[in-house]
């Protein structure tokens, strides 16, 4: 079970690093994209360590897959799917915190409340976008 929700979160940290980069190109506004910068590059960080951590239980890295169907349409099914993206994210954090101890349950601890940070910030996103449409 642990291996397959290692998976999960792998290929769960592969969407998001793509959503990010999609979402980094097609935005204007310069807030949303410097928040972004720090998104992929605590993602990147996230990948590294949930491989690691899935080496030193399957003895082996995973591998990295993206299911490219989520990367396409407006940006606001972009920011849609990554604030989706993250939800899953924290219940898979959520279910692999009780399989793990010591550091690498304070990792996924750490990450779960990452991912509700970040799935905050796709909310904001939305909504931001939203009014801005509402206004036009």
């Amino acid at each position: 079970m642990m291996i397959g929700t290692l998976k999960q979160i792998l290929q769960a940290t592969s969407v998001s690093q793509r959503l990010g980069e999609k979402l980094m190109a097609r935005l204007s506004e310069e807030r949303w994209k410097q928040q972004l910068a720090s998104y992929l590059q605590y993602e990147q960080k996230q990948y590294e360590l949930w491989q690691y951590i899935y080496f030193l239980i399957a003895g082996r890295y995973g591998e990295k897959s993206v299911d490219d169907a989520v990367m396409d349409g407006s940006v606001n099914d972009l920011v849609n799917a990554a604030l989706g993206n993250e939800i899953k994210k924290a219940m898979l954090c959520y279910e692999l915190r009780a399989a793990l101890s010591g550091a690498p349950q304070q990792a996924a601890d750490r990450a779960l409340e990452r991912a509700l940070e970040y799935g905050n910030l796709f909310v904001m996103m939305m909504q931001t976008r939203l009014t801005d449409q509402i206004q036009r």
